[in-house]
């Protein structure tokens, strides 16, 4: 009995380290989703919650669950726990094995820098404050990133971090500086629109919008939009002015390959008036994942209403049957236009043509 018992205990911890990987994994996914799933994020969170808090009382017993799960996926869920225990413990150990972790899968940071967020900031200050005042590059762009999560200026600093030896630092920075509105430092900003690493060049563009220079930093911004990056695109659509974003979401309309973004992008327009348009890309698979989007972030009050999005295929038609259709929720063109026309959404004209 003793020993079944011993087995018991390690497969439970094992259990709660890889669904609170996973959670935390699927709840950053659907927080940066198109548009985010916000209330089904509130959900996996006190799910995730309840794991975190038995990895918690596990103590350091849980440490080596999250380094085995860590090996076999070292994906950013994992480094998620790790970086939770690290810091829950204030194992100095532990919290170098998880920078280390960061510093080798670059693409996993994130979940480190979310374990931060997750806990109360004040404990950890003194950490992140000792980063941003080091040499070393991973730690102190982890230390930038964290300052971005809860909007905290760093003051004189952040100018020499915009220039800094480290492309993820600078990175970094510009991102911060965006966020902070500081357009003291808008020259700084521009100077890295030609940066040499594409991630500086990225945010660099983006700041450059929030900063007051965006037309010239959209136009840095606009390849990144084309091959799918909505933070890309929105910063576009934001940086104006209006007429010349329309011409350019109608161009990329024009071309098969983007025309999904320009779907996409004409919701980030604000105007309601483009319902019609809208529902009638949602009868093309290739576009009704992007009008669908659209829709939602026009008029969010329909994210509420049942049957509009379904991934039935029956119920979606023929066409969406197809093996290169998009798969998942998907709008409903019928449904949304009969919601629209309940609400005198739609124009006359096209209410009287529909009937006919």
């Amino acid at each position: 009995m003793a020993s079944a018992r011993a087995r018991i205990v390690p497969d439970v911890l094992r259990e709660h380290a890889a669904l609170a990987a996973f959670q935390w994994a699927q709840r950053d996914n659907l927080a940066a989703a198109d548009p985010p799933a916000t209330d089904v994020v509130a959900g996996i969170d006190i799910r995730l919650e309840s794991n975190l808090d038995a990895l918690r009382i596990a103590g350091g017993d849980a440490w080596a669950f999250a380094i085995e799960q860590w090996i076999a996926y070292p994906e950013k869920g994992e480094l998620f726990v790790i970086g939770f225990l690290a810091l829950e413990f204030r194992d100095a150990d532990f919290i170098e094995q998880a920078v280390d972790f960061a510093r080798n899968h670059p693409d996993a940071d994130s979940g480190l820098i979310g374990a931060f967020r997750w806990l109360p900031p004040a404990p950890n200050a003194a950490l992140v404050r000792s980063w941003l005042a080091g040499i070393e590059p991973t730690r102190c762009g982890l230390a930038i990133a964290i300052l971005t999560e809860y909007r905290v200026d760093p003051g004189h600093r952040l100018a020499r971090l915009i220039d800094h030896d480290s492309a993820y630092v600078r990175a970094q920075a510009c991102r911060l500086a965006g966020t902070l509105g500081r357009r003291d430092l808008a020259d700084r900003i521009r100077g890295r629109l030609d940066d040499a690493s594409e991630a500086v060049r990225f945010w660099s563009g983006w700041a450059g919008v929030k900063l007051g220079f965006g037309v010239e930093a959209a136009e840095h911004l606009k390849p990144a939009a084309v091959k799918g990056s909505l933070e890309a695109l929105r910063a576009v659509v934001e940086a104006g002015p209006e007429t010349s974003v329309r011409a350019w979401l109608g161009g990329l309309f024009e071309v098969e390959a983007t025309r999904a973004i320009a779907v996409r992008g004409a919701g980030m327009l604000g105007d309601r008036s483009v319902l019609t348009w809208l529902i009638r890309q949602m009868s093309v698979p290739a576009l009704a994942p992007a009008a669908g989007a659209a829709f939602l972030q026009l008029f969010p009050e329909a994210a509420k209403e049942e049957g509009l999005f379904v991934a039935d295929l029956d119920v979606l038609g023929e066409a969406f049957q197809q093996d290169d259709a998009p798969s998942g929720e998907l709008p409903v063109a019928a449904r949304i236009k009969h919601w629209a026309d309940q609400r005198g959404m739609l124009p006359r004209k096209t209410i009287r043509a529909a009937a006919r």
